[in-house]
This record gives C-alpha cells, structure tokens and sequence, in this order.
C-alpha cells in the first residue's frame, strides 16, 4: 500500500471516529441537560417499578356491571356522572 493511501485510509477512520465521538457527546448533552421532559427515565428506575396493568373499557364495564347487579347501581351511577 502506498504512503497516500495509507494516510487517506487514516484520514477516513479519523474521521469516523470524529463522528462516533461527536454522536456520543451529543446524545450525552440530550440525557443530561436537566430537560427532564424530553429525557427516557433511567433504566434502574424502571426496572424497581412494576409495569402498570392496562386496564381496558370493556374491564370496567363488567366490574361496574357485576356492582349494579350487586345492589349498588345508584353508587355506580353517581361514579359514572362523577
């Protein structure tokens, strides 16, 4: 390999490492630039929290259902037009 293309190859890599660094500084700036709007929650955090259950309309609606039979459709009602 001549002396050009070994300096061009070394150019290309420093160059490629120029971008890897200056992705990873600007990634670091978005996770600690105190915008904890725009900033995912940290993973320890989510892994001591237990994920919240879905709770879906049509669950609702039964358990509400299974009340009213119950005897107690003027409370579900009174909840409903809360």
């Amino acid at each position: 390999m001549s002396k050009m293309a070994e300096m061009q190859e070394t150019i290309e890599e420093l160059r490629s490492a120029a971008a890897a660094i200056n992705d990873t500084a600007d990634w670091l700036y978005q996770q600690f630039s105190g915008d904890e709007a725009t900033a995912p929650e940290a993973p320890a955090k989510a892994k001591k929290e237990k994920p919240k259950p879905e709770i879906k309309l049509e669950d609702v609606r039964a358990i509400l259902a299974e009340k009213s039979r119950a005897g107690h459709t003027a409370e579900v009602r009174a909840l409903l037009q809360k």
